[in-house]
């Protein structure tokens, strides 16, 4: 080997001449060393602190944002009436839907929310709004999709109708999703008949019967553009109750009044008299005690359009996220969640046996309620005292007992 290194490392008090193998083991030392050097680092990086000496909390979480986005918040809001089924507004204008996240809590895997999304896009039970239809607060959806659409419809949106296109959204929570098309124009959909005939949680027997009444028949008289329709349910043992505007002009209410359940009275006819009975209104009764909570409001309720959501309701699920709920509550917070408010028939168990004696009882379900206009000072209350009545409907006092009899001996 001609090799030589001209260079010497003292060790002790000797000197050593660097050959060739030397070389190659201070190489390999040198190596490793390097090795610690950048692992050592990249730990550094990893657990860096900040500037006044704390280590940060790195968190990860693939769900989506809650709430309505803020740019569908902030859009200028359209005419009232109704744009149609979500089917007719897409079209055959998508292309891809990418589905970014599902709640596991409500989908068994990714073979149901892909035919769920799918028959959403193509089902005729939907509506189109371009403002929020629906009253509820909505949290975290239950799916979140981003939409890619077809090169034709891309090239329509670019250079037929000169807009900038962007990438759509599909947000879904429950009875109500939000779609932004193309042109960066968001669409409030209310899905509560899709949900129910198709949603794992969907009533599909109540979907069948009696969804949502739209025929004339099934509506109480109108007052003051109110209108009031009931559904019974006999296999959950609850009255399914909705008022909805049905006037041609968006009408105020106050949504502290409707599903209160010091203003609800379900009346059973004892000859030509009405007896009220018991009947747990849900969801919370009688929650407010004293004076009006401060955060009650007066809405704007559309022509055809059903109260979904009151203050009661509102109220009552902030309060569940702290509660141990019961069974039967989680029951029928799924199945009346379209309502303006449900009877639970669960306190028939302490009607009068006079009542209950009977084969068949005529009953009707009233919703007392102030008039409210979008000037008044709170508490809203100052205009005239309104009683809406339901349809009478027919109960059978033998399969409300049956009922009651069930529900106390699973207890």
């Amino acid at each position: 080997m001609g090799l030589q290194v001209a260079q010497a490392q003292k060790l002790g008090n000797r000197k050593q001449i660097m050959t060739p193998k030397n070389i190659l083991g201070l190489a390999l030392v040198l190596s490793g060393f390097l090795t610690i050097c950048s692992n050592t680092r990249c730990v550094a990086d990893e657990t860096a602190t900040t500037t006044d000496g704390r280590k940060p909390l790195i968190n990860f979480d693939n769900h989506p944002e809650s709430g309505i986005p803020l740019d569908a918040k902030a859009q200028e809001r359209g005419d009232p009436k109704s744009h149609g089924k979500l089917s007719d507004l897409v079209g055959d204008s998508i292309k891809t839907v990418r589905v970014r996240y599902f709640s596991q809590a409500s989908w068994a895997g990714e073979k149901e929310v892909r035919e769920y999304i799918a028959g959403l896009l193509t089902n005729k039970l939907t509506g189109c709004f371009t403002f929020q239809i629906w009253s509820q607060v909505v949290g975290e959806p239950e799916i979140e999709c981003l939409v890619d659409f077809t090169d034709d419809y891309r090239h329509k949106v670019l250079y037929t109708e000169h807009k900038p296109y962007q990438e759509g959204r599909l947000l879904i929570w429950g009875t109500a999703a939000c779609f932004r098309d193309a042109t960066g124009r968001w669409w409030f959909v209310s899905l509560v008949d899709y949900f129910r005939s198709h949603h794992p949680s969907g009533n599909r027997e109540l979907s069948r019967k009696n969804p949502k009444p739209q025929n004339a028949e099934h509506w109480g008289n109108i007052l003051g553009a109110f209108q009031m329709a009931t559904s019974l349910d006999k296999s959950n043992g609850v009255i399914h109750c909705w008022v909805r505007n049905a006037g041609s002009n968006a009408v105020p209410y106050n949504d502290f009044t409707f599903g209160y359940g010091a203003n609800i009275s379900l009346e059973i006819r004892q000859g030509t008299e009405r007896a009220r009975v018991n009947a747990e209104v849900f969801p919370g009764g009688n929650v407010a005690r004293g004076a009006i909570p401060t955060n009650v409001k007066v809405r704007w309720l559309q022509s055809g359009q059903i109260i979904t959501n009151t203050w009661v309701r509102h109220d009552t699920s902030e309060r569940r996220k702290f509660l141990n709920v019961p069974s039967r509550e989680t029951l029928l917070a799924r199945i009346s969640e379209g309502d303006t408010f449900a009877l639970d028939l669960v306190d028939a168990r302490w009607w009068p046996t006079s009542i209950l004696q009977h084969g068949s009882l005529e009953a009707r379900v009233g919703q007392t309620f102030h008039s409210a206009s979008p000037g008044d000072p709170y508490p809203y209350m100052h205009g005239p005292e309104i009683t809406l009545y339901s349809p009478v409907f027919i109960l059978d006092a033998g399969v409300i007992q049956s009922f009651v009899d069930r529900r106390e001996h699973e207890k």
